[in-house]
């Protein structure tokens, strides 16, 4: 329901000859501040002629290479009705079977439920081991219906051409961190992990995650940028990284995923709307990325 509020200030009894040119100014923002009252209080009831609906499966999964290990993760929903309230416990498909192929292996991806039930979180996971292959295809099977997809790997180095640090001026438990990285050929992304070292704990833990193209511009051949990180823990913190290459996929997921800094709508240029690389009875988005060493920067 809308509610308005309607407020009409007049001023009025300046002069004499302007008397009657009030009272009809008066009179005109009462009968609309009277209409939109009504307005507000009125609610109809229409009945919309929602298209049929051909359920989909919206599968949305990525494959994580550290070194020679895979790590694998999807999460599995179905698509409901225009006609019907949206529910995250109906939509998620927790029984479906999930598959990645590479040459003549098949590798079982299995429930997961200590991601769900964050509306964001994947529900399935699985851990193999790489082999000679770079061609993958991911698999799901859900009540007759199958989605799949299918990409090639690109091996690349998560590594940044130059990074250093030096504390803040006005703390020292903030470190101002300067890099520069080698732009690959094709579309993608990187992310960047920092951690900073925990004394009382004896581990280390995540201080900031950020989108390195958020933060950089471009120099030639080199993207270059720069962030204060909160390293905390002593008068000089100890402060190291994790480098994340994503492939164009993530890009594509990460354009058509609302949120506060993506705007538009379903009308909006391809750019907002990329096609999705999941295909068959399913929608959705899978891609790879290439995860570095922790390396600790030293200053």
């Amino acid at each position: 329901m809308n509610y308005f509020t309607t407020v009409a200030t007049l001023f009025t009894r300046s002069a004499a000859f302007c008397h009657r040119f009030t009272a009809r100014v008066a009179n005109y923002f009462a009968t609309v501040a009277i209409l939109f009252l009504v307005l507000a209080g009125c609610e109809q009831t229409v009945d919309a002629d929602w298209p049929a609906h051909e359920e989909k499966l919206v599968v949305t999964g990525f494959l994580q290479f550290r070194a020679d290990t895979v790590f694998t993760y999807v999460r599995v929903n179905r698509t409901q009705p225009l006609s019907e309230p949206f529910d995250d416990s109906r939509a998620i498909v927790s029984d479906a079977t999930v598959e990645v192929r590479s040459g003549a292996e098949t590798h079982a991806i299995a429930p997961d439920a200590k991601f769900y039930p964050l509306s964001y979180d994947f529900n399935y996971s699985g851990v193999f081991t790489r082999g000679g292959e770079n061609n993958y295809q991911l698999r799901v099977s859900h009540e007759g219906k199958n989605a799949r997809a299918e990409i090639t790997i690109t091996d690349a180095a998560p590594r940044f051409e130059e990074i250093f640090a030096r504390s803040a001026p006005w703390s020292p438990e903030y470190l101002e961190v300067e890099w520069s990285m080698r732009l690959p050929e094709t579309r993608g992304s990187a992310t960047c992990v920092f951690q900073a070292w925990d004394p009382s704990q004896r581990g280390w833990r995540d201080v900031d995650i950020i989108d390195v193209k958020d933060y950089g511009r471009r120099d030639g051949e080199l993207l270059r940028g720069g962030v204060t990180i909160w390293a905390g823990y002593g008068e000089r913190p100890r402060l190291r990284y994790i480098l994340i290459l994503q492939s164009a996929a993530y890009e594509d997921y990460r354009n058509a995923r609302w949120s506060w800094y993506s705007g538009g709508g379903v009308f909006e240029p391809e750019a907002k709307n990329p096609p999705f690389n999941v295909s068959g009875d399913g929608i959705g988005f899978f891609w790879y990325e290439f995860r570095g060493e922790p390396v600790e920067i030293v200053y």
